[in-house]
């Protein structure tokens, strides 16, 4: 598998996780999940960047990351971060 499919089949696991690839904020719903992003409700909680986490970390550390997170549409998540 090359690494583009590997991130793809990671993100799909991380999206499974968090739920219906839905965007939290507007509803937006695809099955495209490259229109979708990880957002930590609370910044200052944060560990590490999701992006950055795929492969690095084992399975409950990951989960514990993403419990930390909203799904959000990439237009809500410019929005979200251009508010702050």
């Amino acid at each position: 598998m090359n690494p583009k499919e590997w991130r793809k089949e990671q993100k799909k696991l991380f999206t499974e996780h968090v739920g219906i690839p839905t965007c939290s904020k507007c509803k937006y719903t695809s099955d495209t999940l490259t229109h979708f992003d990880f957002h930590h409700v609370f910044p200052e909680s944060k560990s590490f960047n999701i992006s950055r986490m795929l492969g690095r970390y084992k399975f409950d550390t990951w989960k514990a990351e993403l419990n930390k997170c909203i799904l959000v549409c990439k237009h809500c998540h410019a929005s979200i971060h251009d508010s702050v």
